[in-house]
């Protein structure tokens, strides 16, 4: 018969499974921080869970869905999810349903209200951009090298969009986080890195319930890799295992705060006008006593996506945001900000776009073993 691996299918169906191994290296960084969630008892929430999850699983709850939004489908009923088989959640954060039918061109996808802090949850499709309201039957088209993915609001997503021959290559990579804003404009999300060869954490880590947290534990330090298995690893993973720094836990926050009320230009739905602010705290999981380390000195993230967010309009025919480099005066203040490590903000470099998924900020350089803070003066947060 023949084999089923990617490199022996015939085309189109290999481009598309090559594609799709790519998607898979990209959310290595999101995976990653689920099996350390895990593993570690660190989040309390995500405590004996596993990481790929049925529907109803984290969407409980009773009542009905709020009053079906204009080009919703019909409301989902609890017994749905119960049922949906075919369709699962990475973590609580990445809703998948795969395709199982055979020359679909269309599928209903049922969309959980549940699970997010007590107000219903909202999710963006990964192809389009469209925030969908939780609740409801929502369909979307496919094709053959389609999948249906949506990215939960109030949810920030790690990835790496570089794609290297094997994860260990790309442990010093940039990071991109995919921030998808809640109808209150917050997003919240967690980035676990370490040196991608360290054999074991201490002994003291699976002992942390019964000991008193996570600081018992962090105070044993980390134990690193044989010298055997750091054989065949790039000299930096091989000079930088030795030693108790070999985790470090970014928490990423975005919050935004009303302005004023906005409608949009063109007829289509308004929004309000927000003042928005990306925040990133690290932490060492395995050295809590101790200032970061050396291990993120040289990660850093370059690319962030707001999800939710459009850029304010100036007028029709130019859709230009009003903070946005190209159509600012040096000194006007409205551009978008960068304030590392507690230094006074400055103007954020790089390159600002509006997409159809919302705000892309690129070419940063912004440090993983830092704090810092990116401020959006001004931007519509889609309603």
């Amino acid at each position: 018969p023949r084999g089923r691996e990617p490199w022996l299918l015939p085309q189109p169906h290999a481009a598309h499974a090559l594609e799709a191994l790519r998607e898979r290296q990209r959310l290595l960084p999101f995976w990653y921080t689920l099996c350390w969630d895990a593993a570690s008892g660190a989040l309390p929430s995500a405590e004996g869970l596993p990481l790929v999850r049925p529907l109803w699983l984290g969407s409980g709850g009773g009542g009905s869905p709020p009053a079906s939004p204009a080009g919703a489908g019909k409301p989902v009923p609890r017994s749905a999810l119960l049922l949906a088989d075919t369709a699962f959640t990475v973590g609580a954060d990445l809703l998948v349903f795969p395709v199982a039918t055979k020359g679909a061109s269309n599928v209903e996808v049922p969309l959980p209200v549940h699970g997010c802090g007590g107000a219903p949850c909202e999710w963006f499709s990964v192809s389009s951009g469209a925030r969908l309201r939780g609740g409801f039957w929502h369909s979307e088209p496919v094709g053959l090298g389609s999948m249906p993915r949506y990215q939960r609001g109030g949810s920030i997503l790690p990835r790496r969009e570089r794609v290297r021959r094997s994860a260990l290559l790309a442990v010093w990579d940039p990071i991109s986080l995919h921030a998808a804003l809640d109808a209150a404009g917050h997003a919240a999300g967690r980035l676990y890195l370490d040196d991608g060869v360290t054999a074991r954490l201490p002994a003291a880590l699976h002992e942390h319930q019964q000991s008193g947290g996570l600081l018992e534990a962090a105070r044993a330090g980390a134990a690193t890799a044989p010298e055997s298995e750091l054989e065949g690893a790039p000299p930096q993973h091989a000079a930088r295992s030795a030693g108790a720094g070999v985790g470090a836990l970014l928490l990423f926050n975005v919050t935004c705060e009303e302005k004023r009320s906005a409608q949009s230009t063109d007829g289509g739905g308004g929004g309000h006008v927000v003042r928005c602010i990306l925040s990133s705290r690290p932490t060492r999981p395995l050295a809590l006593g101790e200032s970061v380390g050396p291990l993120p000195a040289s990660v850093y993230v370059e690319r962030v996506l707001l999800r939710g967010l459009s850029p304010l309009v100036v007028d029709q025919s130019t859709r230009l945001a009003d903070w946005l480099p190209s159509s600012l005066a040096p000194g006007s203040g409205k551009r978008p900000t960068a304030s590392v490590g507690g230094a006074a903000p400055r103007p954020l470099g790089g390159k600002v776009e509006a997409t159809p998924h919302g705000l892309l900020l690129e070419r940063l350089h912004l440090p993983c073993d830092e704090a810092w803070d990116i401020e959006v003066p001004g931007a519509v947060l889609d309603g």
